[in-house]
């Protein structure tokens, strides 16, 4: 056991803020340092005297990790003047996220199988969170990144990434030359997406991820009623 571990969600938090900054920020890391961050989730998950609690403080620690960072990038969003600016932004940020969210997905590989299962099994797990009620539910790792997403994207940020997608499809219906609304179907597709996967099933998590992945490579068309679909979203937030 690594005597230097501290057991509290500091303690987890500490394990895995530098590395998943690095993942998360789309910096260089090496295949060493992903195995690294395993081991770390691996060894804090398996050592104290309580190691079936440990979980559920690497959990929550992560749950922390994923606000600051998203929170930061939804904020840098929000100081965007323009709604093309944003949704290019969004953009970005979005298809980054996406990678870095596959990636924790296989480094909390562990505490996946030996805490997430477990504790949605035995129900003994409960987060107290006024903030954001579905995460008080369990989710396994990936979708637990895109919940927090769309807590911090549109949750709290209301009238911001759903308003610019508006805007900007409004500037298409009304035939304003160069309207970006291929922006508008990266929101639409994140929005259905997030939504798909925080409710699946645990064998359809992957399924997901793979049918968004096909759909990239198809012709980028709208949703039949964009416009609807992104107000009854909005309706969803507030």
């Amino acid at each position: 056991m690594n005597a230097n571990l501290v057991f509290t969600v500091d303690g987890a938090f500490d394990v895995i803020k530098d590395k998943f900054g690095k993942v998360f920020r789309s910096e260089e890391i090496t295949p060493t340092e992903y195995v690294s961050l395993y081991w770390k989730t691996c060894e804090f998950c398996k050592s104290g005297t309580d190691g079936s609690a440990n979980g559920g403080l690497m959990y929550e620690a992560l749950i922390r990790f994923l606000r600051q960072f998203i929170s930061e990038k939804a904020a840098q969003i929000g100081a965007l003047t323009t709604p093309v600016d944003r949704l290019l932004e969004y953009k970005s940020a979005w298809e980054k996220f996406k990678k870095s969210a596959e990636a924790t997905h296989a480094c909390f590989k562990y505490v996946n199988a030996h805490w997430v299962k477990p504790a949605a099994e035995n129900g003994k797990w409960k987060l107290v969170d006024e903030e954001n009620k579905d995460i008080a539910k369990l989710y396994e790792v990936k979708a637990l990144c895109l919940v927090i997403w769309m807590e911090e994207m549109f949750k709290k940020m209301p009238g911001v990434i759903i308003q610019s997608a508006l805007a900007v499809l409004k500037e298409g219906e009304d035939g304003v030359e160069g309207a970006r609304v291929d922006l508008v179907k990266v929101v639409t597709d994140s929005l259905v997406n997030i939504s798909t996967q925080k409710d699946a099933k645990e064998d359809e998590v992957n399924d997901v991820f793979l049918d968004e992945d096909t759909d990239e490579e198809e012709e980028d068309e709208l949703p039949e009623d964009p416009r609807q679909l992104l107000l009854a979203f909005e309706k969803q937030f507030q």
